[in-house]
């Protein structure tokens, strides 16, 4: 485990082997020279803000370091739904307001991948 329960110490050496396994912020931030080029405009974040694991918290520092990001700039999207919950998936753009459905979240990737599909990619092509 991450900590002692009885004592509540955190053993470090399992908060780091996390950190430069699992965390995508540093392992961004780590190896954005050569990740950046390749994710530039490509990040695209939802999350209410009010997330049932406090996951936010860490949305907000990844945001923080997106925006710096240079050499290229990342050009992310981050949005965040107010007083929502884990699993938030972003506002409908169809109806400003209210959350995105299934059906309109799957056309906006659809739509999102075929803008940038290289020529011949599409099997309707």
């Amino acid at each position: 485990p991450i900590w002692d329960h009885e004592t509540g110490v955190i053993d470090r050496e399992t908060a780091e082997y996390w950190r430069e396994h699992f965390d995508l912020h540093h392992h961004l931030r780590e190896n954005w020279s050569r990740l950046g080029p390749h994710l530039q405009g490509k990040i695209h974040i939802a999350t209410g803000d009010m997330d049932s694991y406090y996951l936010e918290l860490g949305v907000y520092r990844l945001e923080e370091f997106l925006d710096s990001a240079t050499n290229p700039p990342a050009q992310a999207r981050v949005e965040y739904g107010r007083r929502q919950p884990h699993c938030w998936l972003g506002e409908s753009p169809n109806r400003p307001g209210e959350e995105i459905n299934y059906r309109e979240f799957v056309e906006e990737v659809a739509a999102y991948l075929e803008r940038r599909a290289p020529a011949g990619a599409l099997p309707w092509e």
